[in-house]
């Protein structure tokens, strides 16, 4: 029972101070409002930080009559930050900022979409721009490039079997 103790202890200390941390940043957030500092400057400092995260509303036409591609360019781009989106994540954004779609499978379009569109990569399972990293291109956009020179289709049994691999990455 004392072990419990020291556990319970140890675990209530952790979130005292974490609690006394955000009491801190909550009143800091709520002088720089009275200042008059726009929320943008404020994310674009905090947001880099580990473990803070501000998360701006997104404006409930932020992405309305725009294509997938645009749309996640767009929300990619937000605070000219250069970070990645889980999938989720940025399906999500784009419906929140008024995308609108008729379909039934909205995460599939989109993962498809930007899957075949030359400016958008997945690291680690994550959106970006490509333009974020340089020369560096995926396997799959080389090989795409070289099969579209070649006239052969992606379709071919040994291509659609790499791809699906490549997806994994």
């Amino acid at each position: 029972m004392n072990q419990d103790s020291s556990h319970y202890d140890a675990v209530i200390s952790d979130l005292e101070g974490k609690r006394d941390r955000l009491s801190g940043m909550i009143e800091a957030l709520k002088q720089l409002k009275d200042l008059g500092v726009p929320m943008a400057a404020i994310d674009a400092v905090v947001g880099g930080t580990p473990n803070v995260s501000i998360k701006t509303a997104i404006p409930a036409d932020a992405f309305y009559g725009m294509k997938i591609s645009d749309a996640a360019r767009k929300y990619l781009s937000w605070g000219g930050r250069k970070i990645t989106k889980p999938h989720p994540e940025l399906c999500d954004a784009l419906l929140e900022g008024g995308f609108q779609t008729k379909t039934d499978n909205f995460r599939e379009v989109v993962r498809s979409t930007l899957g075949r569109h030359p400016d958008f990569v997945k690291i680690k399972g994550q959106w970006g721009l490509k333009e974020w990293y340089g020369d560096r291109a995926t396997k799959r956009r080389v090989r795409r490039v070289i099969l579209e020179e070649v006239g052969a289709s992606d379709s071919d049994s040994s291509a659609s079997a790499t791809e699906s691999e490549d997806e994994k990455e």
